[in-house]
């Protein structure tokens, strides 16, 4: 069999800490649920038109008393604000609304949202287009509202606000996000607005209101919040998180991270952990019957940022759900009582209610034993599991795939998500995800040195089987395949950089499977692209037996020459992963399955089992190879005697990353500037993590697996000889041996000479290189 293969190819010129658990409690809940509801003060679903009244939170200190503030705004009752007892829930009075629903504004317009700052109580009216935009100010509990109105026609859908900076110096502004909707027709033509005013030193409200920036959206219920940095954040119900600079630019959003950020409405900042200068947030999660996630009520996250990093937004802990009851409207306050969070939250339909969260800012823990030193984790354990990472447990979301490589000279990590678009949701998630019935497929990409986020490969224009797994070949080349059944086509694509569109029209070249099984479920390269020796091996997925197949070029550089070299029967059942020697000799491993050995010719007769599923080899050293072993939650280290299964020993075991199941995931091998093997693991339901292993030293006898084989190529445009990865020395000859010119520590060195010349190098690992290079 001499058949083409696809593989989706990408040429790329291309910290988190782990924390100790979070602890949450309820303080008090007054809702429908606990029956309590009496307790409240005007607190009802909706109003004579079917609108939400209850949509706006505050908390406030007055004197030494502090108070939880709900608004109740109404088309057709008038307006009411009560306060409560923060720490008991108890009712504690009510604000004076005159002139409020005496004036000719306030019967018109419904209070939706409110703010204290400095003792001073700020409402926003809710404002539709074509009418005003109208603001109250009380100057303390006992005051008469102060009403400030705009009222020329309004472009606008205002329903938050926020306050940043500090009355008293004259710093501080109020802050409103609008649509350009009109009464429930959002325009798609227009974008979302963010706008703010000043507020003088006695708290007046300006009515000249300064443009700051715009994000590409369209839908109601938009807010922000400011960040130290001056950045701002944000958010829509039913749309993704933006991000504008301090400056006002637009920064990107979180469209292709999960529906769960998207299900969400009221987004508050809520302070810096020292511990690693992440931004920390509360964000309110709704959900309903027909939507993405099963049952009703409110649920209050806890959410941290890298700052200026909107990839890095991820869950760290949520609340439990408040109500049961459909409804998306609410909003959300904190306080910081020394070291302990409080957060009061609100759900227009359920009730509200108060938190008591402790530890979230605890210093890290320790998270390494004798053998393995944690460098980094995004994790379940770790507080900080990325934010594309779903709440949904169905085996049809999936983070499975990982590869790690010097890719444009930098040390990446590339995690592989696919996300089920089902054909039951809304239409709406389907204009978000993609296709019903199709997967929606991102390849994260991540420093691995520090373990943050760098953004994502643009594949979004490509629909079709799932991926679940990605490699770099020795030379920086990122590669991935779709899985495919039997008599399907495996498509290829290439990306000829970071920014690239990937669309179906990339096809770069394909295979027509004659595989009776899943085929591309694992995938690992070898070899140079550059110099025309990569091989790809790709395994299967079978109830029965088992196939490894191996790729090989027939050229360098020339995408369409991958073609099959050698095809290998696995006497397995299972999803089969392998991990390949330097000797090309590889071992092949599935969950419930075998654990093999093949020499490169023939596969080993052996019966051993192994307790996992992903598998790398790490080094030999004293006559024993050492092979890294997905476990569901942590990795296992085994040693064994060369090719021989079952000699198998369990030599040690990482901490864990979460407490989920997982048969799911994936093992990449680096090396750490003392030498140490670094373990990059993958658990599809628990995070990823970098971690050491301590007690192995590579020697100059050793070779570790994924250890590159520096390479270089002439590069025609610049002139440039470039290596692989950076060098420590390099020495250019003529062939006659005159020295041309040497450099240390560069990927890259120009030379304007002709003809043939030699090349000298000594890589990042000590060893040595020579090489003949035609220079056109």
């Amino acid at each position: 069999m001499n058949k083409k293969i696809t593989f989706i190819m990408a040429t790329l010129l291309l910290g988190s800490a782990s924390y100790a658990t979070v602890d949450i409690t309820s303080v008090w809940q007054i809702s429908h649920v606990q029956n309590t509801l009496d307790k409240a003060k005007d607190f009802s679903g909706v109003d004579g038109l079917g609108e939400n009244l209850n949509r706006g939170l505050a908390y406030g200190k007055f004197g030494d008393k502090e108070y939880v503030f709900i608004t109740t705004g109404s088309n057709t009752d008038g307006n009411a604000i009560n306060y409560y007892d923060a720490g008991t829930g108890d009712w504690a009075g009510r604000l004076n609304m005159d002139p409020v629903n005496s004036s000719t504004l306030g019967s018109i317009h419904k209070i939706a949202d409110i703010e204290i700052a400095e003792g001073k109580i700020y409402t926003v009216s809710l404002s539709v287009i074509g009418n005003s935009l109208d603001f109250c100010m009380w100057d303390g509990l006992n005051a008469t509202p102060v009403i400030t109105s705009l009222p020329e026609t309004t472009d606008i859908r205002v329903e938050k606000l926020s306050i940043a900076g500090n009355i008293a110096d004259g710093t501080a502004k109020l802050w409103i996000a609008g649509s350009t909707e009109g009464l429930g027709n959002p325009n798609p033509d227009k974008p979302v607005y963010i706008r703010h005013f000043a507020l003088g030193k006695d708290g007046s409200i300006s009515t000249s209101a300064t443009d700051f920036g715009q994000v590409p959206d369209n839908n109601t219920l938009y807010n922000c919040t400011v960040n130290p940095d001056g950045s701002i954040l944000v958010k829509g119900s039913h749309k993704a998180l933006h991000m504008l600079t301090p400056d006002g630019s637009y920064a990107g959003n979180t469209q292709n991270m999960t529906p769960e950020l998207t299900l969400s409405q009221t987004i508050r900042y809520i302070g810096t952990n020292p511990h690693n200068g992440r931004y920390y947030y509360l964000l309110n999660s709704y959900s309903n019957a027909s939507g993405i996630f099963p049952g009703n009520g409110i649920v209050t996250k806890i959410y941290s940022m890298l700052p200026g990093n909107l990839h890095s937004f991820n869950c760290v802990a949520q609340c439990p759900t408040l109500g049961d009851l459909s409804g998306n409207m609410g909003d959300i306050d904190f306080k910081w009582k020394e070291n302990d969070l409080y957060i009061y939250c609100l759900s227009s339909n359920n009730g509200f209610a108060a938190f008591k969260v402790t530890g979230l800012y605890d210093a890290p823990a320790n998270r390494s034993n004798d053998h393995f030193t944690l460098l980094w984790e995004n994790s379940i354990e770790g507080n900080n599991l990325p934010g594309f990472y779903s709440d949904l447990e169905s085996d049809q979301d999936k983070t499975t795939g990982m590869a790690y490589g010097t890719v444009g000279g930098e040390k990446c990590i590339y995690i592989v998500k696919n996300l089920y678009i089902d054909p039951d949701q809304p239409k709406d998630w389907e204009d978000t995800w993609g296709p019903s019935g199709e997967y929606r497929k991102n390849i994260f990409i991540y420093d691995a040195e520090k373990g943050h986020i760098k953004g994502e490969l643009s594949i979004s224009g490509i629909w079709g089987r799932e991926m679940h797994d990605a490699t770099v070949t020795e030379d920086g080349i990122l590669m991935t395949t779709f899985v495919v059944e039997e008599t399907e086509t495996m498509n290829a694509f290439s990306f000829p950089d970071n920014t690239h569109q990937g669309s179906l029209n990339d096809i770069t070249f394909s295979y027509d499977s004659e595989c009776p099984a899943f085929l591309g479920g694992n995938i690992f390269a070898s070899g140079s692209v550059n110099q025309g020796t990569a091989k790809i091996y790709a395994t299967t997925e079978s109830e029965t037996e088992n196939y490894v197949y191996t790729f090989g070029m027939g050229a360098p550089n020339k995408w369409d020459g991958f073609y099959t070299e050698e095809e290998f029967t696995i006497p397995s059942s299972g999803k089969g992963h392998l991990t390949v020697k330097p000797d090309k000799s590889f071992y092949w491993n599935a969950n419930g399955g075998k654990f093999l050995y093949c020499d490169g010719k023939q596969i080993s007769e052996s019966q051993s089992t192994l307790e996992g599923t992903a598998i790398r080899y790490i080094l030999t050293q004293d006559g024993l190879d050492y092979l890294a072993v997905l476990n569901e939650n942590k990795v296992d280290v085994y040693t064994l005697e060369p090719g021989k299964p079952d000699t198998k020993t369990l030599w040690a075991s990482s901490p864990v990353l979460g407490n989920k199941p997982s048969i799911a995931g994936d093992i990449e091998i680096g090396i750490a500037a003392d030498n140490s093997p670094i373990l990059y693991v993958l658990s599809a339901n628990n995070g990823f993590a970098a971690w050491k292993l301590n007690s192995l030293k590579a020697t100059g006898n050793d070779r570790i697996a994924k250890q590159p084989e520096t390479s270089v190529y002439f590069d025609l445009v610049s002139n440039n000889l470039i290596f692989s990865e950076t060098v420590r020395k390099v020495d250019l000859f003529t062939m006659d041996g005159r020295l041309i010119r040497s450099a240390s520590n560069v990927n890259t060195i120009h030379t304007n000479n002709k003809g043939t010349v030699i090349v000298r190098f000594t890589d990042q690992y000590g060893s040595s290189g020579t090489q003949k290079i035609m220079l056109r």
